[in-house]
């Protein structure tokens, strides 16, 4: 446990709540974290609600059994008359707070979704707010002048090390960002470094986020196989993600040829949710006579048939800047082998040489598809090789990513208790 010191507040009895990230699923692992958490806390009796800020949309209600999830547009309106009295006795101190982020469309921002929390917080009685995403981090410093009582959890991603300059820029202000919270946490040890980056001193609190591994397990019924008799007898290597390139698509395309050129008994299903490269998989499928497959916008309930499925788990990440990666967790506990980047916080899940291969990116962070294809090719000859990571993958899931150990650690910091 980290030397950090917690200012106490609530109790393990009776919790309530406010989120803000992203939801509902499937809106990324984020998402899937705070669907899984609010929903263990509502059947422990503490029922949660969601807050989510978008760009776009108007505001969207989603009511699910013990959460309540709301996505709103961030624009003035009448509703802060009510919050004036409360921002004038707070003036001085907002000036403060701008003079160290003098950047006025978005420390308008900041002030309209800080006004935001804290009225959701005051009309359902509500003290503890966890705060997710570096970006969204940044109505901390505010939340805290508008709400001093409350209780707030931060979790922060890899923003510090993406855009080193601006946070450099603005630290006195990202400083406090994380200072001021009680509590703040990271999906994984790479991740806390970049808390650290803005205040060296701070503790952080890595937790992993887990998976159910009831729903993900090797028992699971590999249905992508029974539905297409052509996969039976061949080696299919699996990448699930949302298409775009820092998810490894680009590379994956490489590898496949690479690989498909050298066997004739392997097939690559590219699956996930729509992104910028959707059209150019789905035309290399079309060209690929069957070895190359594009599956799009896979049902979430089918998602543990997939990886029951698949021989090999495919990870390319090109985005060095990733926590982990959900996909990763759930290949784990299915049980299969995965050849993945050794980039950010992914050599935490995945060991090399033991659940799988991590391969790394040159000095210019660019992958090399040559080497992917290599640990692919190894897999695919040595059946023997692909049981024993497996059993290792799951053993792993079990003992560091169960969706059991997530929850209960999080509720305890949430109250906390830790």
């Amino acid at each position: 446990m980290n030397n950090m010191t917690i200012r106490r507040s609530g109790s393990p009895r009776n919790l309530s709540a406010l989120f803000v990230g992203p939801f509902p699923p499937p809106y990324g692992g984020i998402a899937t974290h705070i669907a899984g958490l609010t929903t263990y806390l509502g059947d422990g009796g503490s029922p949660s609600r969601v807050l989510t800020f978008t760009a776009g949309e108007e505001r969207q209600e989603t009511i699910q059994e013990r959460v309540h999830g709301s996505r709103e547009r961030v624009r003035p309106g009448f509703w802060m008359v009510a919050e004036l009295p409360r921002v004038i006795r707070v003036a001085p101190w907002l000036l403060r707070l701008f003079a160290s982020y003098p950047r006025p469309r978005r420390f308008v921002s900041m002030f309209l979704r800080s006004l935001r929390v804290v009225r959701a917080m005051r009309r359902n009685g509500i003290n503890t707010v966890s705060i997710y995403g570096t970006d969204e981090g940044d109505i901390i410093p505010l939340v805290r002048l508008l709400h001093p009582r409350a209780r707030i959890l931060y979790t922060i991603f890899a923003a510090p090390y993406m855009r080193p300059g601006h946070y450099q820029r603005f630290r006195s202000f990202y400083r406090k960002m994380v200072t001021e919270a009680d509590c703040v946490l990271a999906s994984s040890d790479y991740c806390a470094g970049a808390a650290r980056q803005l205040a060296e001193e701070v503790g952080v609190d890595v937790v992993y986020y887990g998976v159910d591994t009831e729903r993900f397990q090797p028992g699971v019924e590999p249905a992508l196989r029974s539905r297409n008799p052509a996969l039976a007898d061949k080696l299919l290597i699996l990448l699930l993600a949302r298409m775009e390139p820092e998810m490894g698509f680009s590379v994956g395309l490489e590898i496949a040829r690479q690989v498909n050129g050298a066997r004739d008994d392997t097939v690559f299903v590219f699956a996930g949710a729509r992104g910028s490269l959707t059209q150019e998989m789905e035309e290399e499928a079309r060209a690929s006579e069957g070895r190359i497959r594009c599956v799009v916008d896979v049902p979430a309930a089918e998602l543990p048939a997939y990886y029951a499925s698949a021989d090999i788990i495919l990870a390319p990440t090109a985005d060095r800047w990733a926590c982990m990666g959900l996909s990763i967790k759930e290949a784990l506990a299915s049980g299969r082998p995965v050849v993945a980047s050794q980039i950010g916080g992914i050599p935490e899940a995945v060991r090399d040489g033991v659940e799988g291969f991590l391969v790394p990116a040159d000095e210019s962070g660019t992958l090399d598809a040559s080497r992917f294809a290599a640990a692919i090719s190894t897999l695919c000859g040595d059946a023997g090789l692909r049981e024993a990571m497996g059993r290792r993958a799951r053993a792993r899931a079990e003992e560091v990513f169960s969706i059991e150990r997530t929850h209960e650690r999080v509720h305890r910091l949430l109250v906390g208790a830790d």
